[in-house]
């Protein structure tokens, strides 16, 4: 089973399908020699190769980790999968069908049709034993509107 590696450079948000990525070095051809984990990868390449924050491994895509430095002037790097990316074409044939909630609800998102209880409520404050001069300043805050009765 022959791969084949590539790095990239890439700052967009890891929530992101489409990336903007750049190429880092050439291409590499990978021959594991044991069991391959394509979901959690890693390799074990020179010091002298050039990597990437990203990379492409076969038809997957994946976020690169820091290399660790090893002994013999090697270093490994390991992978976490971009499911996003690596399954992009999926997600953006998907038919999406978008509808309301009875339960889950946003109280900060209007929804016309949600019913809203609301309640006229009067407090009271004792400020102690003030005494007011033409200076003095009182500040009222209301909230609501004109139609809670």
């Amino acid at each position: 089973m022959s791969l084949t590696l590539q790095f990239y450079n890439t700052k967009e948000n890891p929530k992101k399908i489409n990336k903007t990525i750049t190429a880092v070095g050439a291409a590499i051809s990978l021959d594991p020699f044991e069991d391959f984990d394509l979901e959690n990868p890693y390799v074990i390449l020179s010091n002298g190769t050039s990597v990437g924050n990203y990379a492409k491994i076969g038809n997957d895509y994946f976020f690169a980790e820091e290399p660790v430095l090893m002994t013999g002037k090697r270093k490994m790097v390991k992978f976490v999968k971009d499911v996003l990316e690596s399954n992009k074409t999926q997600l953006l044939e998907l038919e999406v069908i978008p509808l309301r909630s009875a339960n889950s609800i946003n109280s900060y998102i209007h929804d016309g049709d949600e019913i809203y209880t609301s309640y006229k409520t009067v407090q009271n404050y004792y400020f102690g034993e003030l005494s007011f001069t033409p200076d003095s300043k009182i500040i009222l805050a209301a909230m609501g509107s004109r139609d809670v009765i």
